[in-house]
């Protein structure tokens, strides 16, 4: 699809699903749970999730991308989201919040996130 033009993700999830799964990060805990008392549904529900992963639809990314990750997120562990990232090919940028988690950039982020849509939409900033 080639309306998405552009796209700004803050602390993006869905991402290697197999290993938020497997550590119960997020809301991927309760398929955790599941699977603790279904454990013979597990190729099941890991293929199932398959279809959802970003990281197997990266590739079809077209659109410039900005990026927020914090670095001690056990939510969306910044890890899991590199899995996509990596193999997105359009124009991409990546800003790490070491030291933040969940929240990501907060504030700070806005301004970059502003920059980012004045470049792509070819605004002049005083």
């Amino acid at each position: 699809d080639e309306r998405p033009w552009i796209a700004l993700l803050d602390v993006p999830s869905n991402s290697y699903l197999e290993e938020r799964v497997k550590h119960a990060y997020g809301a991927f805990s309760s398929v955790t749970e599941y699977l603790k008392i279904h454990p013979g549904h597990t190729e099941r529900a890991l293929e199932t999730l398959s279809y959802f992963d970003t990281m197997n639809m990266a590739e079809q990314i077209r659109c410039p991308l900005l990026v927020s990750v914090g670095g001690q997120d056990q939510v969306c562990p910044p890890y899991c989201y590199f899995a996509s990232y990596n193999r997105i090919n359009a124009p991409k940028e990546i800003c790490v919040y070491p030291y933040n988690g969940h929240e990501g950039g907060r504030s700070n982020h806005l301004e970059k996130k502003l920059a980012f849509l004045a470049r792509h939409l070819q605004i002049q900033q005083n």
